[in-house]
């Protein structure tokens, strides 16, 4: 039988079941801990997580023209998540029915505390990769699986902690979170953990990608637009810092910038770092400025360079660690 391929579930006009496990005082009316339905309004292209910008549904189904992000720690999506030897691996039908059998026959068991140990106590971090070739022929495509969703935890567990961190920052520099949740990724009986995706629902932010500002195209754009969202990423960054976490990539398309005031706003904590996981603050800070700080700035840079034959980084006012 030919592969069954899984559809995305997570595509415009889809009604969703959300159930909430957690909400903050930043929640809209509607959104409280329980089961809540949401319309997808627009589906953002997926690399690793799916992310959606959704409406909020009132209990009988209406929309109530409150929007928020939904981002979906799904292992069945993803394509620069799911890869063996460095190709996409879409998920199947046939994956999942193989998984259900892994999991409900107890043999899932001893390996999530094989992956346990593995990710807590040695120097190496093993990825689903590595799971996958160490299993046996018959059990290799249901330890990718399980291997991919304990990932996915993590990323969870990470962008909620990094959230908390920032709660000083939510509404400024980053977006507020509204909700922890979880979706029902198994339409089967089965309500094991592994066949529930983590999400959590953050305030949705009118913007344009600073990706965009990479275009060859100059329309719209001036030297001083540039220098001015380039001095926001700057200081966006910085408190970031000051909080104690750096973005696992603080690179151009995960920083967001709110016209007409060009405030800058990051998104995706999936994969940072928290400054306990540093051996001192020296080394912190230098990560964070390498990383973090002028990342954005480096870029906008070079593209005043490219489109208007001028660097700008002289422009920019860099803050001092004695302000941290």
């Amino acid at each position: 039988m030919p592969p069954v391929f899984t559809s995305n579930p997570y595509r415009k006009d889809s009604i969703l079941h959300v159930k909430v496990t957690r909400t903050t005082a930043y929640a809209p009316a509607g959104v409280a801990v329980g089961w809540v339905s949401v319309k997808v309004e627009e589906a953002f292209p997926v690399t690793m997580s799916p992310a959606m910008r959704v409406q909020i549904l009132d209990s009988s189904g209406h929309e109530t023209g409150k929007y928020a992000v939904l981002k979906v720690f799904d292992r069945r999506f993803g394509p620069q998540f799911r890869k063996r030897n460095n190709t996409p691996v879409p998920h199947t039908l046939q994956d999942e029915n193989k998984f259900v059998q892994f999991v409900t026959s107890g043999r899932s068991i001893s390996l999530l505390r094989r992956i346990e140990e593995a990710r807590n106590t040695e120097d190496y971090f093993y990825t689903a990769q590595d799971f996958y070739d160490e299993a046996s022929k018959e059990d290799r495509g249901s330890v990718f699986e399980l291997a991919l969703h304990e990932e996915e935890y993590r990323w969870f567990r990470t962008e909620t902690r990094a959230y908390d961190k920032l709660l000083a920052l939510q509404g400024i520099h980053v977006p507020r979170m509204y909700a922890h949740a979880q979706i029902s990724i198994n339409s089967s009986s089965v309500n094991n953990a592994e066949f529930q995706a983590p999400a959590i629902l953050i305030e949705y932010i009118p913007a344009i990608s600073c990706d965009r500002l990479k275009s060859t195209s100059t329309t719209g754009v001036s030297v001083q637009f540039l220098i001015g969202v380039g001095q926001n990423a700057i200081d966006a960054a910085f408190e970031i810092s000051k909080c104690g976490v750096i973005m696992g990539d603080g690179g151009t398309h995960n920083a967001l910038c709110r016209l007409p005031d060009n405030q800058i706003f990051y998104i995706d904590f999936a994969t940072a770092y928290f400054i306990d996981s540093y051996p001192d603050n020296e080394t912190y800070w230098n990560t964070a400025w390498s990383k973090n700080i002028n990342a954005v700035a480096s870029v906008l840079d070079t593209v005043a360079k490219r489109n208007f034959k001028q660097h700008i980084k002289g422009y920019f006012r860099y803050p001092t660690l004695a302000s941290a």
